[in-house]
């Protein structure tokens, strides 16, 4: 099912045996827009604890409890990763999701607007589509177009280059929930 990730912000993790903590963000390869981790703000140990988990661990979602229910134990739940996802280099391609949030569109003949969110495939953990708020080009509007339409991003600019005209992004399927249906 496709979902939105600002949405799945604050969902509880429950491992096979209990629960986990809460969904706080996710990391994207930004190579093949596929998201492998996890933020996890743990309630075990800790306070402050995060835990960063492959998206491999995940079972199913339940929008109806808002829960994320994984494939392992508590006692087999550990973070993943040890490295600083706080100080990415320009060449690391794992970046987070909720950073980009935000991130000025360029479009080929100038700005567009920014990104206001991403749409991903809550199954293969692909990211689908980017949400584009087109600010103030075209006010009040948010349309979808295909990760695969970026050229490059400029992480110290927070600024996405797409390989699309402003017209071309102006007439994208605009947004709505019932888009996830």
């Amino acid at each position: 099912m496709l979902r939105n990730l600002k949405a799945l912000q604050g969902y509880q993790v429950q491992a096979s045996d209990g629960d986990l903590g809460v969904l706080e963000e996710f990391y994207v390869d930004t190579r093949d827009w596929a998201i492998g981790y996890i933020v996890v703000s743990s309630n075990q140990g800790q306070p402050d604890q995060k835990l960063i988990l492959s998206t491999n661990a995940v079972d199913y979602l339940s929008e109806t409890d808002q829960t994320i229910f994984l494939t392992t134990a508590l006692s087999q739940t550990k973070s993943d990763l040890e490295i600083d996802l706080d100080q990415p280099d320009d060449d690391f391609r794992l970046r987070s999701a909720q950073t980009m949030i935000g991130y000025d569109i360029h479009a080929r003949d100038g700005d567009i607007g920014h990104v206001e969110d991403f749409i991903v495939d809550d199954q293969t953990w692909m990211i689908n589509y980017m949400i584009v708020n087109t600010g103030n080009w075209l006010p009040g509007r948010n349309v979808v177009v295909s990760p695969s339409c970026i050229e490059t991003i400029d992480w110290s600019e927070s600024k996405v280059h797409m390989e699309l005209f402003r017209e071309t992004i102006e007439k994208s399927p605009e947004f709505d929930l019932q888009f996830l249906q």
